[in-house]
């Protein structure tokens, strides 16, 4: 199964995880490095919890959807406004817009407005919902596309259910009903007649002419703003800032991790890549995070040889991915010196 990446957030389509938002990685970086003001804790949990009930969803479609289909996550899409898409699904015979909710108990509906456990909670999810459903009629019609169009409503928390009006119940799936829906799904595929588009001609229609980048970028850090944080590099076990770097290790003191130098560097600059996101890259920059772990030559040295160069080289500045090195080297492994067994 292919996972076509959305401007903003890229997906391996080798992978089960998907990739986190921008947003979130960074939100994450401040909780490690001691920057998260109080206000933005709950910010944290709520992208956590939203990221997670995304991918509960995709863990069905990594299980069951077909070879040949072709999944955008977290596309923005511009139609007579921006709009976004959890997740796009398209088949030979179809294209499926899905909305992910992932609340912490029973969500009723009514009146316009939501409660989770009886308590009110902000916005209006039908609302957006029927929004989202509106214009991508119109995107699809745009296009001429002849398949058919679904949009459904994924109340994703196993444990909890949904009350919706009566208009909308069609609309509506919770997580047990998940793998019936897929089946339905492959069996009208093998049923129906093809629409005019093949999955890859729909990608390409709706990337080239609707697909736009995310109107609220994550924050770029200041400067100031950087000096508040811890500095040095974490240890990728226990989170402890009390490392050793050696000349091919860094050693954790609290828990006595051995991970290898090169590794622990690029999770360095992955940690400056989503504080400064959309920033170049400059080892002159990356040393200021780093304490006394690594040094400016070390840095430029790593740099040379994983990133690519923004301009010319005399510069010293390199493109910036706005992850963090999990997600930009999700295949990446390393050997500790004198130890058989790769590190991943």
């Amino acid at each position: 199964m292919n996972i076509i990446p959305s401007k903003i957030y890229q997906v391996d389509s080798n992978r089960r995880v998907l990739n986190k938002p921008t947003e979130l990685q960074q939100l994450e970086v401040l909780e490690k490095r001691g920057g998260l003001a109080s206000e933005a804790k709950r910010k944290l949990w709520i992208h956590r919890t939203g990221f997670q009930g995304e991918q509960t969803f995709y863990d069905f479609m990594f299980r069951m959807a077909k070879s040949h289909w072709r999944i955008l996550h977290r596309t923005w899409l511009n139609i007579k406004g921006r709009v976004e898409c959890d997740f796009i699904v398209i088949t030979r015979v179809g294209i499926y817009f899905f909305e992910i909710k992932n609340y912490n108990g029973n969500l009723v509906y009514e009146y316009n407005q939501q409660t989770v456990n009886y308590r009110t909670i902000s916005g209006d999810i039908m609302g957006q919902f029927k929004n989202m459903q509106e214009r991508t009629i119109d995107m699809c019609r745009q296009m001429n596309y002849s398949g058919g169009v679904f949009h459904q409503l994924v109340y994703i928390n196993p444990y909890y259910q949904a009350t919706l009006p009566h208009e909308w119940l069609k609309s509506l799936l919770h997580y047990n009903q998940l793998t019936d829906y897929i089946e339905q799904m492959i069996r009208e595929e093998a049923t129906l007649l093809p629409a005019n588009f093949s999955p890859d001609e729909a990608v390409d229609s709706i990337e080239s002419s609707f697909a736009c980048t995310e109107p609220y970028p994550p924050n770029v850090l200041s400067p100031e703003e950087l000096k508040q944080l811890k500095h040095g590099i974490a240890c990728s076990h226990c989170g402890s800032f009390h490392t050793i770097c050696t000349r091919y290790k860094l050693i954790c003191v609290h828990c006595r991790q051995n991970e290898p130098k090169e590794r622990a560097a690029l999770r360095l600059i992955g940690d400056y890549s989503v504080l400064t996101p959309f920033n170049p890259l400059q080892a002159a920059d990356i040393v200021k995070i780093a304490g006394e772990s690594f040094r400016r030559d070390y840095i430029n040295k790593i740099l040379r040889r994983y990133y690519q160069l923004a301009k010319v080289e005399k510069t010293g500045q390199y493109i910036n991915p706005s992850q963090n090195f999990e997600h930009t080297y999700p295949h990446l492994s390393f050997k500790l010196k004198n130890s058989r067994t790769p590190l991943q």
